[in-house]
Formats: structure tokens, C-alpha cells, sequence
């Protein structure tokens, strides 16, 4: 398996606690299609940053359950999944019509992108793409954003 920048970031980030048991070969296999995805629809490093901290706070550290499109499986009252309405890492909603994780990445690129236009910051752009219409602050998402960037700057 290569391992791209983008996944070896997202390696390190704390995984959900239902994912424990995982091997680190079965972490990066799952996570391998996400960080593919985001390396593809990213226009540069700021972009990558952003999808990185979307993926990881939407999914609950990337829980397996959500990743795999399962989010019936998931633990009783999390908040994972919009109940039911989303899917995926980026926890996309039925207007993103794409049927592969690329795809479900480039739907979130745009939304973000569209956020970061109408709320003119990075911090209120993620409370836009989370919510949806709202451009209020986030900052444990723009605080994973820098992190990650940084990280791809130190390599």
C-alpha cells in the first residue's frame, strides 16, 4: 500500500473508540480511499488541510460504521450520520448525488468552498458546512485544520 502525506496525517489523528481493536493495517486500508479522495478534488495544501479536519470531525475520528456508509450500525444516540441523512466521511447529505468516495469528496470540497466564500473565514466556514446555513464558529475544526497543515508542512 503507498502511503501518501495525506494518509499518513490521518493516521495520526486520535480513531474513534469503537475502532480500538484495529490493526494498524486495517486503520490505513479504510482510510486509504478517504485520503485518496482528498488528494484528488484538492486544489493545494490549505484545501487538503481543510477535508482532512471535515472528515475527522464528521466521522467521529473516522468510526469505521460511518465510513462504510453503515451508520445504522453505529452506538445508540451518536450524532454520526445527521440520523441517517448522511453518509460517508464527509457526512454529505442526498443533494451530493455522487456515488463513490472521490466523488463524495469532491461534493464536500465545494461545499466548503462555498462556506469559506460566504463566511470570508476558516473557523465560521465550518460551522457553514456543518450545519449548513449558519457561518458560526468551530474552532476545535479550524484548530485539526492547522494542525494538519502543519504537519504537511514539517514533511
Amino acid at each position: 500500500m503507498t502511503m501518501t502525506l495525506t494518509l499518513a496525517i490521518m493516521l495520526t489523528l486520535p480513531q474513534s473508540h469503537l475502532d480500538r481493536d484495529e490493526t494498524p493495517e486495517q486503520r490505513a486500508a479504510l482510510i486509504k480511499p478517504w485520503a485518496d479522495g482528498i488528494d484528488a478534488v484538492s486544489r493545494n495544501a490549505f484545501d487538503r488541510a481543510a477535508l482532512v479536519a471535515i472528515a475527522w470531525h464528521e466521522s467521529g475520528g473516522f468510526a469505521r460504521y460511518v465510513l462504510e456508509h453503515r451508520c445504522s450500525d453505529g452506538p445508540r444516540g451518536a450524532k454520526e450520520c445527521d440520523s441517517g441523512h448522511a453518509r460517508g466521511a464527509f457526512q454529505v447529505h442526498p443533494w451530493c448525488k455522487a456515488t463513490t468516495v472521490e466523488g463524495e469528496a469532491q461534493c464536500a470540497a465545494s461545499a466548503y468552498r462555498f462556506a469559506l466564500s460566504r463566511c470570508g473565514d476558516n473557523v465560521s466556514a465550518f460551522g457553514q458546512y456543518a450545519s449548513g446555513n449558519a457561518c458560526r464558529p468551530m474552532p476545535q475544526r479550524e484548530k485539526t485544520r492547522l494542525m494538519v497543515l502543519r504537519r504537511m508542512g514539517d514533511s
